[in-house]
């Protein structure tokens, strides 16, 4: 589990902009694929999140069937900490929103809804759908 959250973060990290590539703190370096996660709106490195594609594919791999396009229709985000054998992952919000935004950032995902929608679903948390291919 810690190993699997570790490797996430250090993607995660590895793709956001480092400070010497901010040049103006109040707009997103020009081409940064912007992502809404659940509490935060992020900027990523598109090169970056390329190189890990394969990388984030394979974390997205080990979710429950109910995420996927071709077993289900999307499932809650706080469910996202479950592995698809009922084991739990990841101890934190933080590590799901990161897996989240970084399968949307790539193309592996998309939130099912709107975020001005999210507070009419269950506990007001987004429903989100996955892709297992590399693209």
């Amino acid at each position: 589990m810690k190993d699997r959250a570790k490797k996430l973060e250090a993607i995660f990290l590895d793709c956001l902009y480092r400070t010497e590539e901010i040049t103006d703190e109040h707009t997103p370096p020009a081409g940064a694929v912007i992502v809404q996660g659940v509490i935060r709106r992020y900027g990523l490195h598109p090169e970056r999140l390329k190189h890990h594609d394969a990388e984030i594919v394979e974390l997205l791999t080990e979710l429950p069937e109910e995420f996927y396009t071709d077993k289900g229709e999307g499932w809650s985000f706080l469910n996202v900490c479950m592995n698809a054998d009922g084991s739990q992952w990841a101890n934190t919000q933080e590590s799901m929103e990161q897996l989240c935004v970084l399968a949307i950032a790539t193309g592996h995902g998309r939130w099912l809804l709107p975020p001005e929608l999210w507070h009419s679903l269950p506990n007001g948390m987004p429903y989100i759908q996955f892709d297992r291919k590399e693209k």
